[in-house]
């Protein structure tokens, strides 16, 4: 998946404001539980996100949008993308 700037920075607000991604989804792909609420309550700056945040942030997203045909477990989802 190749991205421009602003698509990555669109998709990371999405996934991080979004209530359609849960603390609890969002942390089965690597994401603390508080990180992710520090960002949601603006105590962290998406600008300054470790690459390998976005990485699972973008897991995330993939998975959810891709679940419907997906018949892996995100375990599964995960292992493939290392």
């Amino acid at each position: 998946m190749t991205l421009r700037s602003e698509e990555l920075e669109k998709i990371v607000k999405d996934v991080i404001y979004s209530r359609t991604y849960s603390q609890y989804y969002l942390s089965k792909f690597g994401m603390t539980q508080s990180n992710i609420s520090k960002l949601r309550h603006n105590k962290g700056n998406i600008i300054n996100l470790r690459l390998k945040t976005i990485k699972q942030i973008l897991n995330a997203y993939e998975y959810k949008n891709k679940s419907k045909d997906n018949k892996q477990s995100i375990e599964e989802f995960i292992e493939t993308r290392r």
